[in-house]
């Protein structure tokens, strides 16, 4: 994977260029941290509300 590529949610290759000067939201956890567990649920209501708003 190049630099300029992500994985999405669905396991694609997402290029950055595609989303150029667009919002993106990277979040970084680990399997062990209590904390970074306990906001899955907060980030997938997340994604709902900003699915129903910007259809993406």
């Amino acid at each position: 994977m190049k630099a300029s590529t992500l994985k999405s949610l669905e396991g694609n290759d997402l290029k950055l260029s595609r989303i150029k000067g667009k919002y993106i939201f990277v979040d970084f956890w680990a399997s062990w941290c209590r904390p970074c567990r306990a906001s899955f649920p907060h980030l997938k209501e997340l994604d709902k509300k900003l699915k129903a708003l910007f259809g993406y």
